[in-house]
């Protein structure tokens, strides 16, 4: 299971970050949205508001309820989530890779 920051849908942590979300949640391998909201003074919940209403207009309304509704919800309970038969290509590899050497994880 993956759960993104609702930042990283928006772009609030640049570019590289955004294109690398972009890719996940066009290939259905994101599960969940955190909204990173540590502090409430200086990280406030409409964060979470625009990256569903993103999620909603570019990948459509049942994938931003299994985001931010079903599947939350489904793990509060126990359950299984809700998780797509993944499809990631080469493209993916080559993506994470360069993430992962820019952040110093692979070197």
């Amino acid at each position: 299971m993956v759960q993104i920051n609702a930042g990283s849908i928006i772009g609030q942590f640049g570019k590289r970050c955004k294109k690398v979300t972009e890719y996940l949640l066009a290939e259905r391998a994101i599960h969940f949205v955190g909204s990173d909201a540590h502090d409430p003074v200086h990280r406030d919940y409409q964060i979470l508001v625009d990256a569903y209403q993103y999620i909603r207009e570019r990948y459509g309304k049942e994938y931003a309820q299994i985001l931010f509704y079903i599947n939350p919800q489904k793990i509060w309970q126990g359950e299984h989530v809700i998780v797509y038969d993944l499809n990631v290509g080469k493209n993916f590899q080559k993506i994470s890779q360069k993430l992962f050497r820019k952040l110093k994880f692979i070197r």
